[in-house]
């Protein structure tokens, strides 16, 4: 199953070819390593600096941007026969079973001991590197009547809520797949949803920005980065939803196509060591590894009830959801 639109292809052709262009001659450095990732570019610069304290003479290069369109670049790739990356770190496990099934992962020989055996793949494909769920992050002005994923589609909810889009954002079309699939939601839920015209863009940051500054009053968006920004004093709060919230892992995986897979290796094995970890945590994450503590603000949290997911069924349906929801909003 491919993970891209025509359209999509179009417009980030340009992106492509320049990225392409950046990214030549990768494989003449036996040192250079390059990593595709959707995690935010400040945050991942980080884990490479302190990846880099470790291995200094290991170099990385990495192309960021949002799950789908890197998946859109990768696929490109592959169609050229010329593959660029050696890691793929992304939002969710939908995505990596697509490669696996495509054949495209490298088995790893990775020490599970501290990690949960559903954060990774049963023949080591690929490694969740966190945990985050979805809520709703309102600012303080604002107080939701309830905290059920059901009162998004309530009149009072009308031209208040902004969402990430799932025609570009990878979290939020498996997300609309999830409950489009669930029997308490359902392809009516998201309907009801739409007519109450909630905010569409690309991101999760731009969800924040959106409800920092009253552009609307709350809106959907994974548990890190709305809890980071209270930290940092922002007017805003959070809750995951009473229904609960399907679980990402933001998994790592080697591509098989890489030429680099000793030093890849290293960069996979350190982001789920403790050390890597707890750099994840001093990040604002919280840690998939049992023996690391996450941060300050998760433990007020608490876990959310975790929504299970079937992942053959969500790759089944991701696309048809996808362009339904385009077509819905057109």
């Amino acid at each position: 199953m491919r993970f891209f639109f025509s359209k999509l292809i179009h417009k980030y052709i340009g992106l492509c070819i320049l990225a392409l262009t950046m990214l030549s001659g990768c494989g003449d450095d036996p040192h250079k390593i390059t990593i595709y990732t959707s995690l935010p570019e400040r945050d991942f610069q980080e884990l490479i600096t302190a990846f880099q304290t470790q291995h200094p003479d290991v170099k990385i290069s990495f192309f960021r941007t949002g799950t789908t369109e890197l998946i859109t670049k990768l696929d490109a790739e592959y169609m050229a026969d010329n593959p660029k990356a050696d890691i793929l770190l992304v939002s969710d496990d939908i995505v990596m079973t697509s490669l696996k099934d495509q054949g495209k992962l490298e088995p790893l020989s990775i020490d599970t001991t501290h990690l949960p055996k559903d954060s990774f793949d049963p023949d080591k494909m690929f490694f969740g590197t966190i945990l985050a769920g979805t809520g709703l992050i309102y600012h303080k002005e604002y107080t939701p009547s309830s905290r059920s994923l059901h009162d998004l589609t309530s009149p009072e909810m009308f031209e208040k809520v902004v969402i990430p889009n799932p025609v570009y954002s990878g979290t939020s079309a498996v997300n609309l797949s999830i409950f489009a699939e669930h029997k308490d939601f359902g392809w009516n839920f998201w309907r009801a949803f739409l007519n109450n015209n909630p905010l569409l863009v690309k991101g999760n940051g731009a969800v924040l920005d959106t409800v920092a500054k009253k552009g609307r009053m709350c809106g959907i968006i994974l548990d890190f980065m709305a809890l980071k920004a209270i930290e940092d004093g922002a007017a805003l709060d959070f809750f995951y939803f009473e229904e609960g919230s399907p679980l990402i892992r933001a998994p790592i995986a080697l591509l098989k196509t890489s030429s680099h897979k000793k030093n890849a290796l290293l960069f996979i094995e350190f982001i789920l060591s403790k050390e890597g970890q707890q750099t994840l945590v001093n990040l604002g994450y919280r840690p998939i590894r049992t023996d690391v503590a996450p941060p300050k603000s998760f433990e007020k949290l608490g876990m959310p009830k975790e929504i299970p997911v079937d992942a053959n069924i969500i790759l089944n349906r991701i696309e048809q959801d996808r362009l339904e929801f385009s077509k819905a909003i057109h």
